[in-house]
């Protein structure tokens, strides 16, 4: 992630040598070549005419040492070539690595790849290397701290909301389904809270868990739906101006596996004035779906209205964003169709129709 780190500029210039060195064998080719052709030339025009060489078999001799000095200085050229053009491609695939990026980085301090990094993104992005940290880029840390955390492979949850006029409340049915990934065994549980308000003043710390009814548990192939009173807890609300009153908590710790499936069916009443209904994600989601219907079987007319949110939104590309959907008055889905970061979500109100 790059911070707000800056890279201090240093006066001096770094300079950078290349040294090759000729193996012994090459260079004693080339040395016994050279030995061989001078050596015997001279001795061939000192001992050609001489009496010497009338009774001795001198000449073929020397252009025997001769032709052995040519054979080994040429040996040791193509030797020097050859070591040349292996050093020559060597050199040049390592260029062609660090300019394609195919280099390791793992020698590499955070500090450096920070600073690496900023000087890429001034450069991609076309501006100067001091206007990055004053730019959206300073958001980059808190995405590389995602890359190793909890995601969900899917979060999908379908709302059958009912209005009951004999008490003033929407009772809501909710189906949640989810695969979250956790590749990287950090700590994992279930953890799901509704916000709720007294529908009666006397209730009870057990009448307001109970208020949170789930009717299935299941994670993987595990019913745990027997089990779910013991994972609740209440908690008070933080905001003193909220219209809620409280919190019901249901939490449970999962295993340290790579994944796991979760089932859970659940229901809970809110007050008839509290018509919206906000959601946002806890962490990152490579899809997600949400249904919501409103049931006017009771002959009350409704009908249901929303718009999503997600970060890096664009108006003349959405094919990584979300879907809306009204299908029907009472029916409304949300779909986001690709990567959404924590903190995407909707919002969805209902309005009483004339």
């Amino acid at each position: 992630m790059i911070g707000g780190e800056g890279v201090s500029k240093s006066t001096k210039k770094s300079n950078f040598k290349i040294s090759m060195n000729l193996s012994t064998a090459t260079i004693i080719l080339i040395s016994m070549g050279i030995v061989c052709i001078i050596s015997s030339n001279i001795l061939l025009n000192v001992f050609t005419d001489s009496f010497f060489a009338k009774y001795y078999a001198t000449k073929p001799f020397l252009n025997i040492v001769s032709t052995i000095g040519n054979t080994l200085f040429s040996a040791g050229i193509v030797s020097v070539l050859v070591e040349i053009s292996t050093i020559k491609n060597l050199v040049s695939n390592a260029l062609e690595n660090v300019l394609q990026g195919n280099i390791s980085l793992d020698s590499y301090s955070n500090k450096v790849l920070k600073n690496i990094n900023r000087k890429i993104a001034a450069k991609r992005g076309g501006i100067p290397l001091e206007g990055v940290d004053n730019s959206i880029y300073s958001v980059e840390p808190k995405l590389i701290d995602l890359l190793d955390g909890l995601y969900y492979n899917y979060y999908n949850m379908t709302y059958e909301i009912t209005l009951d006029n004999n008490m003033s409340v929407f009772k809501k049915y909710v189906i949640l389904e989810y695969e979250i990934i956790n590749e990287h065994d950090k700590n994992n549980k279930v953890s799901h809270s509704i916000r709720l308000c007294n529908l009666d003043k006397k209730m009870t710390d057990e009448e307001k868990k109970a208020s949170f009814k789930i009717i299935s548990f299941i994670i993987n192939e595990t019913d745990l739906s027997d089990e779910v009173e013991q994972y609740k807890k209440i908690l008070p609300i933080k905001d003193k101006h909220s219209e809620f009153q409280y919190v019901v908590k249901f939490e449970r710790e999962l295993q340290h596996c790579k994944k796991h499936k979760i089932h859970l069916e659940f229901e809970y009443e809110v007050p008839m004035e509290d018509i919206s209904q906000i959601f946002r994600l806890t962490h990152p989601s490579k899809a997600m779906t949400h249904e919501i219907y409103i049931n006017n079987d009771n002959g009350t007319k409704w009908s249901i209205h929303g718009s999503a949110f997600v970060s890096f939104y664009s108006k003349e590309n959405n094919s990584q964003g979300f879907h809306v959907k009204k299908k029907h008055d009472t029916h409304l889905q949300i779909s986001f169709n690709n990567w959404c970061i924590p903190g995407a979500g909707y919002v969805a109100y209902l309005a009483k129709k004339d």
